[in-house]
């Protein structure tokens, strides 16, 4: 891959990117980046033995929706204390 297929953009579109990546619609390049991301930080903060195990406890909440449902309870808690 080329390191342009990385590329983000505006607000909207990276906001557009990171919603399609939580919901499991993006194969791409990007995708690899947020899954080795995550992977090192919880093989970093002591959640997993090594950084591929994280990689793929990253995967499974990707995969599961797990981490499309935080999202959204987030954004919720975050309107609520507005």
């Amino acid at each position: 891959s080329r390191t342009s297929d990385l590329k983000g953009g505006t607000i909207s579109r990276n906001r557009q990117i990171a919603i399609r990546i939580l919901n499991g619609k993006d194969r791409s390049p990007k995708l690899d980046v947020v899954l080795l991301n995550a992977g090192t930080i919880l093989y970093v903060s002591g959640k997993t033995k090594s950084i591929v195990e994280g990689t793929r406890l990253a995967k499974q909440a990707l995969y599961s929706r797990s981490a499309s449902k935080l999202l959204r309870q987030l954004v919720k808690l975050s309107h609520d204390s507005n």
